[in-house]
């Protein structure tokens, strides 16, 4: 009880605080941040441990109170407030999860421990992640799992799919527009006051002097156009949607993915947040304020998987997710093993039809069983011991790693105790003949389309297998279409992605992590796992700098250069209008370049 009246204490707190704000002040800050993110270290930006996610909580508080009529200064003071706040509303949550008096005096069974063990990094996981996936992965399983249903979403919700794709792609279009319209006022804005301020020091002008003449510059101009091209950065035009897509359409759309700022019942870090629903903020008859379209593109996918789950073609629905997944997979791995392997899917034991498995993959002595399972990852509930409960019960279901595993595991065993193995397809014909002595590597693979945090990453949380069995590998479909593209991309063979198979099952036990890029990135960082193998180290955390690489590959894919610790990039103009304007009585705060930037 002392840790919800903490909580509710902070909760309050935070929301006296917000509930001054003006709502564009606090959104264009997230955004910014949000923007900066994208190529830099948002967890330094930001100083939050789960940024985007407590943002977006921020966010949502914001807009569940209404528009003040006084308001108080936003400033970078008032921001360090609530990220400590937020801070420690986040930390709050994980003493759920340690004991109370009562319990140590009792004493902590070992079944407490271990429930404790598993419910709180995946209680935690789950609320303080939103989906990390890139677009063009989102945008592929939005294609491919809801647009054949095209016209029963229009029935069901009153606009399509596709209208909400080409939605989707003009609000992504009219967000870029102002930046890089600044980008080319900015650069052109650069030169000419490089060159007044160049003039202006030969010439010994003071402040005084040089104000009057700078008026009179084609910079001045180019100044104002940049203001009003600023103004409109996360702006998205209602009337350019309207004339684009027609007034019922836009005002559905509208209807269902932004919000206003008004009163509601939205307190809680762990409840639905209204603004990760519906992400744009209405904030005039003229505008939508968009922070990241990848936002609205996150809530595209749940409103959509919502409405199929609760439409009458949900079975149906359900059938086409789980063939496109397969299909997915074999695609992903046929991208490295190319034409050197063979590949089989839905593959039966039997000419009965019977035992089925997913996908199998041949790779000269080596076979890759890879069961694949599309079924959502359940929300934890808030209490330890009925989390647990739901979990396990998640993971050993049909659609659940254990029951990927167990299917896996038959094959491999049927391989392996008999000189020849039938395989066969539905049709019950034999599709191929496997001979044992061929054989000298099987993996067990179990794909799961959605993240399932530690519990795959770490399978012996939850996994009951055979003592001398090795575990198997367990990724999500986002994470391993990532991963095989980094290996892709880096000229590695087939026999490395074999290797690091290999010896991450050597090591599975070890790894802490809520996150199979960690892993992978460090692998990928140092070329093996060695020097974990060689120290003495029980159990390895990584921090999540090590998945950095993805991104760094992404972004060199497209052209963008990623930095890890800067808050901007540096140009020769700040550092001069800086300086000059420093020389003249202005002060930015702080004496390091991030403080200055930043303060600029």
């Amino acid at each position: 009880m002392d840790v919800y009246k903490r909580l509710e204490e902070k909760i309050n707190e935070l929301i006296e605080r917000v509930k001054q704000l003006d709502t564009e002040d606090v959104l264009g800050y997230i955004g910014a941040m949000l923007f900066a993110g994208k190529t830099g270290n948002l967890f330094e930006l930001t100083g939050l441990s789960s940024p985007i996610k407590q943002l977006l909580y921020l966010g949502g508080l914001l807009l569940s109170t209404p528009e003040p009529q006084t308001k108080i200064e936003f400033n970078e003071k008032r921001y360090n407030e609530l990220t400590t706040l937020l801070e420690e509303i986040a930390n709050t949550y994980s003493l759920l999860f340690f004991p109370d008096e009562e319990e140590m005096k009792q004493g902590l069974s070992e079944q407490w421990k271990k429930s404790r063990e598993v419910t709180m990094p995946v209680f935690l996981h789950y609320f303080n992640t939103v989906s990390l996936s890139y677009e063009e992965q989102q945008l592929l399983r939005i294609e491919k799992w809801f647009l054949p249903f095209n016209e029963q979403v229009e029935q069901e919700v009153g606009v399509s799919v596709q209208d909400i794709l080409e939605w989707y792609s003009f609000v992504k279009e009219s967000f870029k527009k102002p930046f890089e319209n600044t980008k080319v006022l900015n650069d052109q804005y650069q030169k000419e006051i490089i060159n007044f301020f160049e003039t202006a020091s030969k010439e010994g002008l003071g402040f005084e002097e040089i104000m009057p003449k700078i008026t009179k510059t084609k910079a001045t101009n180019l100044a104002l156009q940049l203001v009003e091209n600023v103004s409109l950065l996360f702006h998205i035009s209602i009337d350019d949607m309207k004339q684009r897509f027609g007034e019922e359409k836009s005002n559905r759309l509208i209807e269902i993915f932004s919000i206003k700022r008004e009163q509601r019942d939205f307190r809680y870090y762990t409840e639905k947040n209204p603004f990760e629903i519906a992400p744009l903020w209405r904030k005039s008859p003229n505008y939508l304020m968009c922070l990241e379209p990848k936002l609205l593109l996150n809530a595209i996918y749940d409103f959509l998987y919502s409405v199929m789950e609760s439409s009458q073609y949900k079975n149906s629905w359900y059938k086409r997710r789980d063939i496109e997944t397969e299909n997915q997979t074999v695609e992903i791995i046929r991208g490295l093993f190319g034409n050197q392997a063979e590949y089989f899917t839905s593959v039966f034991e039997n000419d009965k039809s019977q035992n089925e498995h997913d996908v199998l993959v041949i790779y000269k002595d080596t076979i890759l069983i890879v069961e694949v399972k599309a079924s959502k990852f359940k929300e934890p509930f808030r209490d330890p011991d009925k989390a647990y409960v739901r979990i396990k019960r998640d993971f050993r279901s049909d659609g659940g790693i254990q029951k990927a595993f167990e299917q896996g595991l038959n094959l491999k065993k049927l391989l392996l105790s008999n000189d020849s193995t039938n395989l066969y397809n539905q049709k019950g014909e034999v599709i191929k003949t496997i001979y044992k002595e061929d054989i000298k590597n099987v993996f067990i693979i179990c794909l799961t389309a959605e993240d399932t945090g530690i519990v795959g990453t770490n399978l012996s949380l939850l996994l009951e297998k055979p003592e001398d069995e090795p575990f198997p590998w367990a990724c999500n479909l986002y994470d391993f279409s990532t991963l095989i593209d980094a290996f892709i991309y880096k000229k590695l063979s087939p026999e490395k992605f074999i290797e690091y198979l290999s010896s991450r099952q050597r090591l599975h036990e070890r790894f802490l992590s809520t996150d199979e890029l960690e892993i992978a990135g460090f692998y990928l960082r140092y070329g093996s796992f060695q020097q974990l193998e060689k120290s003495s180290a029980t159990h390895y955390f990584l921090t999540p700098d090590m998945s950095d690489i993805f991104d760094e590959i992404y972004f060199e894919k497209n052209g963008v250069e990623f930095e890890t610790d800067a808050y901007c990039q540096h140009d020769e103009f700040l550092d001069k209008f800086i300086d000059f304007l420093e020389a003249n009585g202005w002060h930015f705060g702080g004496g390091t370049k991030a403080d200055r930037y930043r303060g600029e």
